[in-house]
């Protein structure tokens, strides 16, 4: 198990912010728990700043996807660590 933070920033005119954000949400949750990952996404002052638990290979994968989002510049990982067990595993 592994958990990755990151921090970026909205790429848009911040008309387009309600309908991204909707969109990032709603495919997150499907997304997410097709690959078994859980997080947390949190948005202010046109930053993003997420925690994500699950595989590393899935989290990889995710980042990938995540750097590649128009939506994002600026990406940077904060953190990067192998954890016992997952932390926000109620949140999705």
């Amino acid at each position: 198990m592994q958990l990755v933070m990151y921090i970026s920033d909205y790429a848009r005119p911040i008309n387009y912010l309600e309908d991204d954000l909707t969109q990032i949400l709603a495919s997150a949750i499907s997304h997410n728990q097709t690959h078994d990952i859980t997080g947390v996404l949190f948005f202010d002052n046109g930053k993003f700043i997420q925690i994500l638990e699950g595989t590393k290979q899935e989290l990889n994968a995710l980042l990938e996807r995540i750097k590649l989002d128009t939506r994002h510049k600026n990406f940077k990982l904060l953190m990067d660590e192998p954890i016992e067990k997952r932390e926000i595993e109620s949140w999705s």
